[in-house]
């Protein structure tokens, strides 16, 4: 079951092979304290992903997934928008998110050390 535990999980795939693991979550109290992000009645939902092979780096994949989920969001949870927290040190994945339309809003240096 995708929503299991109201954590959609998936496996991302890139021509029938894994290469990496993606979830998305439904903003709760802990996390709009943990984010720095004001709770409104606006629908709010976070992700989290990686493309664990190499190989499958800097080819587009990453934005494409991202794109593909943040449409899902919109159109089939209603929601206003989507937070993630990448590491600062990951230029790769910050990029992906700025091409896929989100932006830099405040540097969370606790969580730098959540993985």
């Amino acid at each position: 079951e995708p929503w299991e535990d109201e954590v959609f999980r998936v496996i991302i795939e890139y021509n029938n092979v894994p290469i990496g693991y993606g979830q998305i979550y439904k903003m709760y109290d802990e996390l709009y304290t943990d984010y720095h992000y004001p709770k409104t009645d606006e629908i709010v939902y976070g992700m989290d992903q990686f493309i664990g092979e190499p190989n499958y780096w800097s080819k587009g994949i990453g934005t494409r997934y991202i794109k593909l989920i943040f449409e899902f969001l919109k159109k089939e949870r209603n929601a206003n928008a989507v937070i993630l927290d990448p590491h600062k040190n990951n230029p790769r994945a910050i990029r992906a998110y700025q091409k896929s339309g989100f932006r830099i809003i405040e540097d969370l240096p606790e969580h730098e050390l959540h993985e």
